[in-house]
């Protein structure tokens, strides 16, 4: 049985205490590392809880819509359209980053073992949560787009 974490998976939700053997994890490094900001732990299989299966659906549906705010809009040259048409495009943007970078630095990662991190973990690390910055810094005006679409369509 190979030792994996959830951390391969989704380097936003890692780390989390769980029980192995009637154990508490411990950390993967005897230096006591951290990743994001919370020690590594093992987790146990089949207890792999992450975005993977969620994240696809919520933003394509993000992005659908957006299509469909836009659609019922004023018409997308109305302020209201063109804020539908504009988070739709954040969301895009979003998939864009995230296909190259994030999700690479996700599938690296679940081919790691936690008792032999590679040397550069931290350095990955870094690159994974600059992605994660930008795809946030990106989602939420996107979603504020949608929000103000909502209440300019209203009117």
């Amino acid at each position: 049985m190979g030792n994996h974490s959830t951390f391969g998976h989704s380097a936003s939700g890692i780390a989390r205490h769980q029980r192995t053997n009637g154990e508490l994890g411990r950390p993967c490094t005897g230096d006591g590392s951290y990743f994001l900001g919370l020690r590594l732990y093992r987790v146990p299989p089949g207890d792999e809880h992450t975005f993977d299966p969620y994240m696809p659906i919520v933003v394509n549906g993000a992005i659908l819509g957006g299509i469909v705010l836009a659609a019922i809009s004023p018409g997308i040259h109305s302020a209201a359209g063109a804020l539908a048409v504009a988070g739709a495009i954040g969301y895009t943007a979003v998939i864009a980053i995230t296909l190259p970078t994030n999700l690479r630095i996700n599938n690296l990662i679940a081919r790691w073992s936690i008792e032999a991190p590679p040397e550069n973990w931290t350095t990955v690390r870094a690159r994974w949560i600059r992605f994660h910055i930008l795809r946030t810094l990106i989602s939420v005006p996107a979603l504020a787009s949608y929000v103000l679409s909502v209440l300019l369509g209203k009117g």
